[in-house]
């Protein structure tokens, strides 16, 4: 048998290796990234209030970033205008990449709107994509239907009666867009976001709302609130007896949205390209995965902060011709 004094020496040894070892990580880790960042505490605006699907994806992000970072990264709620005053503090932010901006769709759509002080493109820049989901269309238990079918009767039969819960532009012009297309006349209260719509929801104030799956599943699953249909080309893997609005009787009806980052566009390139390789790292680690799926979301295929940008400008053009030939007016 060894010496006790033997076996403590092989497992001082081994210990001192691992924690060599995690110093040794932690340099390359830094060394990779551009000298001095992050200085500070990087700080991560979001424009909705707390609870909403654009924070939950953010906030565990922001978790992981934390601890690669070995620095904080804080996500601050600043709701209002629909997104535009957390913009517009990005804007005006020191161009040293300590403060971001978290937003899907929303963010094209002030472009559209031209609800900024600037000009979005060339004022911001798009970073990552952390996420990709589809929404869900909820209603309250209390609504005497169970599927589609019975919610455009339910409509139809109380024009101007019904309202759902508007939580931005893009959900907004999805139920407009469902207005038209089924011929119901169901009127916007407007909410600064998913979080504060809930419980009105919940409650039967409001008659319906697109909501993300990320936000809107844990109530759906625990019986708080009833899904008619999903809004993505495909099925949702955690729902798959949901059918889709195009199964449910609106042709070519999708609605997705994506949660990215975003900062000043002065940023220095090798930081930005340094947060773009790190959050994709993230969202597609296991663990991270696992939390997407959880809320039928997924992480965004890798790509360049260059990619994302083009991706971005088509869909503003997109959406831009759409809404004008539609003569669809949100608020």
């Amino acid at each position: 048998m060894k010496p006790a004094h033997s076996i403590a020496s092989v497992i001082s040894c081994a210990a001192s290796a691992l924690l060599l070892l995690g110093a040794l990580a932690c340099n390359v880790n830094a060394q990779d990234r551009p000298k001095g960042y992050p200085a500070k505490p990087v700080r991560i605006l979001v424009g909705n209030a707390p609870g909403g699907a654009s924070d939950i994806v953010t906030r565990l992000v922001a978790g992981k970033l934390t601890e690669r970072w070995n620095s904080s990264v804080v996500v601050e709620n600043v709701p209002g205008a629909e997104g535009v005053i957390a913009t517009e503090q990005v804007a005006k932010a020191a161009p040293d990449g300590h403060t971001l901006f978290a937003g899907g769709s929303i963010v094209e759509f002030m472009a559209i709107f031209k609800k900024l002080s600037f000009d979005l493109m060339s004022t911001l820049t798009p970073v990552v994509q952390m996420s990709t989901q589809s929404y869900l269309l909820v209603v309250p238990n209390s609504l005497p239907v169970k599927t589609f079918k019975e919610l455009v009767a339910y409509a139809k039969s109380r024009p101007g009666q019904l309202n759902y819960a508007g939580t931005g532009p893009p959900a907004q012009l999805g139920h407009e867009i469902l207005n038209k297309a089924v011929g119901i006349d169901v009127a916007h209260v407007p909410y600064k976001g998913a979080g504060p719509a809930m419980p009105d929801l919940i409650a039967g104030r409001v008659q319906m709302i697109f909501i993300s799956t990320v936000s809107g599943m844990p109530q759906v699953r625990n019986g708080q609130m009833k899904a008619i249909a999903s809004t993505g080309p495909r099925r949702l893997p955690g729902m798959p007896d949901l059918p889709t609005e195009a199964e449910s009787g609106v042709p070519d009806f999708e609605l997705t949205n994506g949660y990215g980052l975003w900062t000043q566009a002065k940023v220095p390139a090798a930081i930005i390209t340094v947060i773009n390789r790190d959050v994709l790292q993230i969202t597609h680690s296991a663990d991270v995965k696992e939390k997407l799926a959880a809320g039928s979301s997924e992480p965004e295929p890798s790509h360049t902060p260059a990619e994302y940008r083009d991706r971005t400008a088509k869909r503003i053009a997109r959406f831009t011709a759409f809404i004008e030939t539609s003569g669809i007016k949100l608020e």
